[in-house]
Order: structure tokens, then C-alpha cells, then sequence
């Protein structure tokens, strides 16, 4: 229970403020609730992201450890108070080097390197990252942020703070020059100021909290003791729901045929953290109303968290209508992989298994729901807002045009927030008892309710011919899909297509298998499944290319994908195809890094270091399936170019890079532009965020908007399409050598939207249907990349040490180079993860401590190096970044800690204990 509040007077932000609060309320909970300052994040509740790092008398510390009491006649400094409502210059630093991605853990980082700048003015990286290796990033990867900080201490300290408008405009390309350009994300400066809001931050006053009831067994069965009565004896308790009270249908997916997730769970739970009821209740109550004795009594069955067991004889089923506890599989198979494997001369074959790995996104899922008129309305941070509707509209029985739902900025996503998660909890409770609902889910709840990574059991053998070239392959991969069904179906079929890497196999056979337990639901990550299978191919390809006594990036290029190959669904590649120009970048790298790396071994006994390669390639958007995303586009009476940009920005840079992709085609400045972004009841749908979809998908169907309202507003004013637009206040001005012709828009009427002209254009990639081999054209456009990791092995402790990355990508055209360079930085850290330390383990790992992602001092220097070779399909010939960068960073790690200690790690990650173990087990060491 909560002491009695007290009295508290405290400076904040340089203003005296006086509270009555609890004592030992978070100082965290004081500064969002009490004083509305939300630019302080939660993101754990532990201290153990530091996204809520504060200054108090000017020494950074984890608000959400500090009670209030603590700072009584103390100075607190938030975000809020950096700069008096201008940028600083560590602010304005971070906007320059595009240092805030998602922006969920920038207010931290922006309180720890003032503080560090206070003390030194011109810190070194190594000051960088000790003063900041307490707050975690998800999505930058950190180089960028060392970066701003350096810069900033070495900016003038007479710099004046300046606008974010201004800094935004001293930024901006000319006209025509949008696309190639790196301005300041146009969506940049609440971020670094905490104005940006995400799920948590705008819970309407007087709405309910909700409480969700979990399931702490993998599996069994419950029944509900007498609800009424322990809601009566809890004064304040609104009311109780359970899966009774769900007025639709109680099942939910991403994938409609696939559907199978009730809301809250009936009778049975399926996986540990499933939701089984909800408790409402006033905000000030719900953090010491206890849960513990909720009348619900569990009788755990018989579990299975391995699919061996799933697949075992006599296994329960997870979902009785699929036997086997086989939920999909794909298959791709082309000419007589056996018959070239059997009459090779150098083959090899390998089994790897990989770890369910967790999004750690630092904002958990959070959002609101209320009434506006008959039509359910819901705030929540979300990847795909349209999928959400119709899938909240079902579970609660509305029309999906009575639900609107409103993306708030998103503290990263990375595949998990594609799934509903707070959206009909809250909307079930806002529809039945007319009050605002909120809810933000605890760290724990996060961890262990939402989709991971799927783990992953595969074996390959690879065979080549006495030349070196690639003459066929056998994939089988066996994914672990938990407990229902959400990305699964697409994980098993999109593997198939990429297992081979981007290389000529003309003989493949590849098939993936999505196999329910009870384990927890394993959905979209960053790749689908692709850096598993990745993994799996790319360690055999350097053990083929010893056998062959071959370089490894020589063999590489002798197969990699060209212009007019077919991949291994009879897919005619006939132009963009980047894959060999990535590795020639790479090649003098390469050459310097091992060389680098046998003069240290020369020297070092107990130390050895490592080089290793890895290559990629991503088919962008939805395999062989729709894939539509459209853009509006239309000129104010004020002069303005309105953009509907539904397409949500989770810190990739979406809202800048569509923006720049029209600007060009249309043939305005990118200053003239307004957003208007993802909401059900104003933009159009512009598809989910994943799939690495949205600047190829939806930059293609905003180039075609903005081409459309170029031609509209040509023929309008009777000229050519040679003619130059510029706008000067309200006028719209159409130059055709001395011509000038001025069209005053704020005399024109409006539509419905308050638009002069407008355009609205759908794009779908080309594709084809699958066969029953996995023959035809699942993609329109490819990515490609490859990755080099210089490491450094202690064979006594198993320890690595990572030295350097260099990264080539093709990217078609770099729209963006810095918001590009940042996705693969952010990308490689990732990887990093995957490879070395992300292991979650149920029930064991469900918070930032003990499962750990990697910070600020583990991810070396990146060189990244982005190669362009455009593919007609896309918008300006960009292509798709956001999934490859990830996929080749873990098999390039592997292959480096085989290169230094001459052993493979056959589980992932490749954790110290691994590593010994396996130079154990080949006898490398005593």
C-alpha cells in the first residue's frame, strides 16, 4: 500500500514546484503524471534501459529508481528543461548526425551526455560511452550517437540554441534535389525536445487503467472463482472482464485464413503470459492493487517447448485441427539436388540451431481507447493500423469503420507491434463501460505476452564442382512457432525462397517447417526468418570454400547472382542486381583485415583474431501475395503540399523519405511540405511498416501520386510538363523559359479535405503465385549486402571482443544516405545480438537485465559503404534496407570466431560457454 502523500518542494526545470505525493512514488511516475512531463520514458520500471535518466542537482540518474521523497529541496532537470524551448547544441547535434531514430530512449541519452558534457567539454568516445553505457538503444546501433557527442563538445561553446524549424529549413535540399540528400528528419525535432508522444504519453484524464490477468504456466486449463464478489471487495474496482464479455469474434492473426488467437483466453491457456482477464480501475489505484489472490485457479497440463516434442508420437496438440502440430510448411525445388550433391566432388553438410530472441524495444505496448460519437477510437503505438482495426473491429463486433485507430510515435517495433496487443483489451473496456481505458504493459508483460524471434533447427549440405561453382543444395528448417499462429505461415514460406543466398544453385531443394508448442508466440523479426537460414548457409559456404581451397569472398563472387541469372524459383533477375557489387567493395577490406589479423595471431597465443564474411539478399514486401500501399497527395489554399503518410514511422525515417521521394517528383521543395500521418479516418492505407516494404512499396506509390498531381496541376494551368513549379505564399508558379504562370490557389475551392488539388495512387509489386515446387516470382525487387567482422577471441574465457564491421548494401538509391547508413548500423547491432548474447528463456529472461541486448561498448566501429545499383521497379531505383542489414552480421561473426579459434558454434548465440566448449570438444585447448 502507498504511504500517506506529503509535502514536497523541489526546482524542476528551473521553475519552483511544490507536490503532495506519496513518498516512495516513482520520481519517474511524479514527473509524467504530476507535471506532465512525459519526455521522460518508462521503459522498464528496473533501471535497467535508462530511457528515464534524469539530472538531479546535475548528475544523470534512473528517475524510475529514485522515490520522490529523494528529491525534496533538490534541482531535477528533464528534457524539456535542455534548451528553454529551443535546441541545444547536444540537441541539435543529435538531429544533424540522425542520432534519434525511434526517439524512445533519446531523452536519456540527451540528460546522460549533458551531464557528461558539463564535466568534459570535449569527451572522447571511450568518455562517450562509459557515461552512457547505462541506457539502451534498439535502433541506432549507437555510432551515431557517439558521434553527436563528440560533435557537440567539439561545437563552439558560444553556439546559440536554435529553433528546431530553423534547424530543419538550414538543412533542407533545393527543389529537385530532395531525393539523394540527407536533411534533418521532418520528424526529428520532438524527439530530441520530448514533445514526441508515444503510447503512454496522453492517457486522457479520468480514464481507467486496465489490468491484464496472466497465465503463469506454459499450458493448462482455469476457472473462474466468484468474480463479483472480489470486484466488491476492492472499493474502486469498475469491473471485471474475461473472455465471456467479448461481444465479436474471440480469435485474432495477421494472417486471416491462419487466424487462431482468442483476445483472452477460454478455459485453456496455450503459452505462459497469455491474458485471460481484465481488471478495471482508476489510474491512482492500479499500481497497488495486488493480483495475486484473483479468483482464478490454474491445473497445469503436460508441456512441450521444443517441437521435437510437438512433433514426438502421441504429442498433445496445441490446435486440434492440425496434426502433427504442423502449422504450414514451404517448399521450393528445382532441378535433381540429390543427383548434382551425389556426383560432386566437394560437399558439406552442417546442422545449426538458433534461440527465441526478444524485439526489447524500449517502449512497451501502450495505448487508449474512448468513445468519439459511435465510433470507437484507439491511440496505440502500432506497426500496421489498418490490420489493427479490422482486426479489434472482429474481436469486438463492430464495423471496421466504426474503430479508427490513431498510430502515436512508436518506440520501435521491428515485427512484434504487426500483432494487436493492447488495442482490444483497452477497446473492450472503453466500449463496455463508456469510460477511457489505458494501458501500458510492464517490461515483464512486454517480454513475455508479445511474439519473438522464431528458434530455429536446420541442416544443410552444399555441394560445388571442381571449378568452385555451386552445383546444389539441400535445406531443411525446422521453426519454432509457439503456441498460435501470427507470422508463421510467412516465416515458413519465405525461407524456402532464401535460404541459397544470392547465388546461382541450380539444383535446390529447401523447405521450412512451422511447428506449434508452448512455447511463446514466435512472429515477425526483422527478417522473417531469413538470418536463421542465413546462418545456416553462409558457415557452410566457408567451409566449402576451404575444401575447394578457395578465398572465401573469391567463392563468394564466383557464385554470387547476376543481371539475367534465375534464382531458385525460376525468377529471371533482369537487372538491379547488386550482390557482386557489394562484394567487390568489400574485397580491399577484406584483404587489409586479414592481414591485420595474421600479423596479430603471430604475435598472440592466448588471443587470436578473426575475419569473416557473409552475404544477403531480401526479397522486399509480401511473398507472391497483394502488397498495395497508396499515398494522397494534395496543395492547400495556403500553399502547402499536404502529404496523408500512412505509412508509420517506427524510427526508420518514413516520414522524411517518403517526403522526399514526392518532392522530386512532384518538383517542389521539401520545405513547402505538410504531414498528415497514419490515422484509419485520414490517410489512405499505405500497407504495414515491416517487410522492408515501405520505401520501395510506398515510395513507389508516392511517386506516382505526386507525378499524378504534377500532371493534374499542368493541365489545369495549360502548360507543358517542362514547366518549373515553386510556390511563393498562397500562389502556385509554373515557369516555361520567360513564361511565368501564377495560379493564386487560396482563390480556388476545396474538396472534402480542404485540398485544391489533390491525387491519390495505389502500387502493387508484380508478382506471381508459387507453384507446388516454389516456382514463379514471390518478389518485385531484391535487396542485396555483405558484411565483414573482425573480431578478437580470448580461447581462455571464450570471450569475444568485436573490432570492426564494414558493411556494403545495395540500397538502388540511397534516398537517404544518413537515415540508410542508420538503418544498418541499427540493423548490425541486431545481429550482433542474435550472434552473441540474445537467448530468451521463458520464465527466465522476461526483463532488460537478465536478458541482455547489446549497449553502447559492444558494437564496434562500422564502415558502412552504400552501393547503388538501381532497380527500374523502384521509386528514383531505391529498394527495400530495412531487414537485409541484419542478416548478414551474425554468420559473419560466426565465420570470424571460426577463422581465429578454427571451431564452429553449432548453437546460437555464440555465448563464452559455447565458444569453450566447442574449442574443448576439437581438442584446440587443454
Amino acid at each position: 500500500m502507498s504511504l500517506e502523500a506529503i509535502a514536497i518542494d523541489l526546482n524542476v526545470n528551473d521553475a519552483p514546484v511544490s507536490l503532495r505525493v506519496p513518498p516512495l512514488r516513482r520520481l519517474s511516475n511524479v514527473l509524467r503524471d504530476e507535471l506532465g512531463l512525459t519526455g521522460t520514458k518508462i521503459g522498464c520500471d528496473a533501471g535497467d534501459c535508462g530511457a528515464c535518466t534524469v539530472l538531479v542537482d546535475g548528475a544523470p540518474v534512473c528517475a524510475c529508481l529514485m522515490p520522490a521523497a529523494s528529491v525534496a529541496g533538490r534541482t531535477v532537470r528533464t528534457v524539456e528543461g535542455l534548451a528553454n524551448g529551443r535546441l541545444s547544441v547536444l540537441q541539435a547535434a543529435f538531429l544533424e548526425h540522425g542520432a534519434a531514430q525511434c526517439g524512445a530512449c533519446t531523452p536519456g541519452l540527451l540528460m546522460a551526455a549533458s551531464a557528461l558534457l558539463d564535466r568534459i567539454t570535449q569527451p572522447t568516445e571511450a568518455e562517450v560511452q562509459d557515461a552512457l553505457g547505462g541506457i539502451l538503444c534498439r535502433c541506432t546501433g549507437y555510432r551515431k550517437i557517439v558521434a553527436a557527442v563528440v560533435n557537440a563538445g567539439k561545437a563552439s561553446a558560444a553556439s546559440a540554441p536554435l529553433s528546431g524549424n530553423g534547424l530543419i529549413e538550414r538543412r533542407l535540399p533545393p527543389a529537385g534535389n530532395a531525393v539523394g540528400a540527407s536533411p534533418v528528419r521532418l520528424d526529428g525535432v520532438p524527439k530530441v525536445t520530448g514533445a514526441e508522444k508515444f503510447g503512454a504519453d496522453s492517457f486522457p484524464a479520468g480514464a481507467l487503467a486496465v489490468l491484464v490477468v496472466r497465465s503463469p504456466h506454459h499450458r493448462a486449463r482455469f476457472a473462474f472463482g466468484d468474480l463479483e464478489s472480489w470486484r466488491r471487495s476492492r472499493p474502486g474496482v469498475v469491473a471485471v472482464f474475461t473472455a465471456s464479455d467479448i461481444p465479436g469474434r474471440n480469435c485474432f492473426g495477421v494472417i486471416g485464413p491462419f487466424a487462431d488467437q482468442p483476445a483472452l483466453a477460454e478455459q485453456q491457456v496455450r503459452f505462459r503470459g497469455e491474458a485471460v482477464a481484465l481488471v478495471a480501475c482508476p489510474r491512482d489505484m492500479a499500481a497497488d492493487l495486488d493480483l495475486s489472490d484473483f479468483p482464478v485457479t490454474w491445473s497445469e497440463l503436460p508441456t512441450m517447448l521444443d517441437p521435437g516434442e510437438a512433433e514426438a508420437p502421441g504429442a498433445s496438440l496445441v490446435h486440434p485441427e492440425r496434426p502433427g502440430n504442423l502449422l504450414v510448411e514451404g517448399y521450393v525445388e528445382r532441378g535433381d539436388p540429390e543427383r548434382a550433391i551425389a556426383g560432386a566432388p566437394h560437399v558439406v553438410s552442417g546442422a545449426i540451431q538458433t534461440s527465441w530472441v526478444e524485439h526489447a524495444y524500449i517502449e512497451p505496448e501502450a495505448g487508449y481507447a474512448s468513445w468519439d460519437g459511435d465510433t470507437l477510437t484507439i491511440v496505440a503505438c502500432t506497426q500496421a493500423p489498418y490490420m489493427d482495426r479490422n482486426d479489434t473491429a472482429s474481436v469486438l463486433g463492430l464495423p471496421p469503420e466504426k474503430v479508427r485507430i490513431v498510430p502515436t510515435a512508436t518506440g520501435g517495433g521491428f515485427g512484434s507491434k504487426l500483432d494487436i496487443s493492447v488495442q482490444p483489451l483497452i477497446g473492450l473496456v472503453a466500449m463496455k463501460t463508456g469510460v477511457p481505458a489505458c494501458l501500458a504493459y510492464t517490461r515483464g508483460e512486454s517480454m513475455m505476452s508479445t511474439t519473438k524471434r522464431h528458434p530455429a533447427s536446420m541442416r544443410a549440405t552444399v555441394a560445388a564442382d571442381k571449378d568452385g561453382f555451386i552445383n546444389g543444395m539441400i535445406f531443411e528448417g525446422t521453426f519454432n512457432t509457439g503456441a498460435y499462429a501470427s507470422w508463421g505461415p510467412t516465416v515458413a514460406n519465405r525461407v524456402p525462397v532464401h535460404a541459397s543466398g544470392p547465388y546461382r544453385t541450380p539444383n535446390y531443394r529447401a523447405r521450412g517447417r512451422a511447428i506449434h508448442t508452448n512455447g511463446p508466440v514466435s512472429g515477425a523479426f526483422r527478417g522473417f526468418g531469413v538470418p536463421q537460414a542465413a546462418i545456416c548457409q553462409e558457415t557452410l559456404y566457408d567451409e566449402l570454400a576451404g575444401r575447394l581451397g578457395m578465398d572465401r569472398l573469391a567463392f563468394r563472387l564466383r557464385n554470387a547472382l547476376r543481371n539475367g541469372d534465375e534464382t531458385v524459383t525460376g525468377q529471371v533477375l533482369d537487372s538491379g542486381v547488386g550482390i557482386v557489387e557489394c562484394l567487390s567493395a568489400l574485397r580491399p577490406h577484406w584483404e587489409r583485415a586479414l592481414a591485420d589479423a595474421q600479423a596479430f595471431n603471430t604475435a598472440h597465443a592466448d588471443r587470436r583474431r578473426g575475419v569473416g564474411i557473409a552475404s544477403c539478399w531480401y526479397g522486399c514486401g509480401n511473398t507472391s501475395l497483394p502488397n498495395p500501399s497508396t499515398i494522397k497527395l494534395g496543395l492547400s489554399p495556403q500553399g502547402e503540399v499536404v502529404l496523408h503518410q500512412g505509412a508509420v514511422d517506427i524510427g526508420q525515417g518514413s516520414n522524411t523519405v517518403i517526403a522526399q521521394i514526392c518532392a522530386d517528383a512532384l518538383g517542389l521543395p521539401l520545405g513547402r511540405f505538410r504531414l498528415r500521418t497514419a490515422d484509419t479516418a485520414v490517410t489512405p492505407d499505405a500497407g504495414k511498416t515491416s517487410a522492408s516494404r515501405q520505401t520501395f512499396v510506398t515510395g513507389k506509390a508516392a511517386e506516382k501520386s505526386a507525378r499524378a498531381l504534377r500532371e493534374m496541376v499542368l493541365r489545369f494551368a495549360n502548360v507543358s510538363e517542362r514547366a518549373e513549379l515553386a510556390i511563393e505564399g498562397s500562389e502556385l508558379l509554373m515557369r516555361e523559359g520567360e513564361a511565368v504562370r501564377r495560379l493564386d490557389l487560396s482563390s480556388l475551392p476545396v474538396d472534402a479535405d480542404g485540398l485544391v488539388f489533390s491525387a491519390e495512387e495505389t502500387y502493387d509489386p508484380p508478382t506471381t503465385a508459387l507453384d507446388a515446387k516454389g516456382q514463379g516470382k514471390p518478389y518485385a525487387v531484391y535487396g542485396y549486402g555483405a558484411q565483414i567482422a573482425e573480431l578478437e577471441v580470448d580461447l581462455t574465457l571464450g570471450t569475444v571482443r568485436l573490432l570492426k564491421i564494414t558493411a556494403a548494401h545495395d540500397v538502388g538509391k540511397a534516398i537517404n544516405p544518413m537515415l540508410a547508413q542508420g538503418q544498418i548500423e541499427g540493423g548490425i547491432a541486431q545481429g550482433i545480438g542474435l550472434a552473441l548474447m540474445e537467448e530468451y528463456i521463458p520464465g527466465r529472461t522476461e526483463n532488460l537485465h537478465d536478458y541482455l541486448i547489446p549497449t553502447i561498448g559492444d558494437v564496434p566501429p562500422i564502415e558502412t559503404i552504400l552501393v547503388e545499383v538501381p532497380d527500374p521497379e523502384g521509386p528514383f531505383g531505391a529498394k527495400g534496407l530495412g531487414e537485409h542489414v541484419l542478416i548478414p552480421t551474425a554468420p559473419a561473426i560466426l565465420n570470424a570466431i571460426r577463422h581465429a579459434t578454427g571451431v564452429m558454434v553449432d548453437k546460437v548465440p555464440a555465448t563464452p560457454s559455447r565458444i569453450l566448449a566447442a574449442i574443448r570438444e576439437a581438442g584446440r585447448r587443454p
